[in-house]
C-alpha cells in the first residue's frame, strides 16, 4: 500500500505533524493529499483554508516549494522520496502520513489476455524479489 509524505526544503523546521500548524501546504488538486489536509488540518483549525494551496499537478506544487511560496508539499511517498533524492532540488521527506492506499492498474474491461500477462509478471516479480526491491527503493515497503 502507499501513503502520503510531507516534502520540505532542507533545513526546514517541519519534521512532525504539529509543525504544520499555520503553515502553507501545497498539494495536487483533488488527490488523497488534498483531501487529507482538508479533512485533518483545515477542518480541525490547524491551518486555514487559504493555506491549503492546490495545484493542477505535483511539479507545480514542488516549484512553489522550491521558490518558498509554500512551506511543505503533501504527495505520495514514492514521489516525495524521488524529489528528496533528486540532486536538482534541496528537499527532504520530513515524515510519512499513513493513509494505506492501494495502487491499481486499469485495463479495458474484457481484456483477459492483458490481465493474465500483468498478473503473471507481478507474480514473477514477487517470486524473484524484484517487486520488493522496487518497493524498498521508492519508500513503499
Amino acid at each position: 500500500s502507499a501513503n502520503q509524505a510531507i516534502l520540505v526544503r532542507s533545513g526546514s523546521s517541519i519534521d512532525s505533524l504539529g509543525d504544520l500548524d499555520g503553515k502553507k501546504i501545497g498539494c495536487q488538486l483533488d488527490t488523497t493529499g488534498a483531501i487529507w489536509v482538508s479533512e485533518n488540518l483545515v477542518a480541525n483549525g490547524n491551518i486555514s483554508e487559504a493555506n491549503l494551496i492546490q495545484y493542477s499537478d505535483i511539479p507545480s506544487a514542488v516549484a512553489s516549494l522550491d521558490q518558498g511560496t509554500v512551506d511543505a508539499v503533501i504527495c505520495d511517498t514514492p514521489v516525495a522520496v524521488s524529489y528528496s533524492n533528486n540532486e536538482d532540488f534541496d528537499f527532504v521527506t520530513a515524515f510519512t502520513i499513513y493513509t494505506y492506499e492501494d495502487y491499481g492498474i486499469m485495463i479495458a474491461k474484457g481484456n483477459l489476455a492483458l490481465k493474465m500477462e500483468i498478473n503473471r509478471i507481478i507474480a514473477e516479480m514477487k517470486d524473484d524479489g524484484s517487486l520488493q526491491a522496487i518497493l524498498v527503493k521508492w519508500g513503499c515497503a
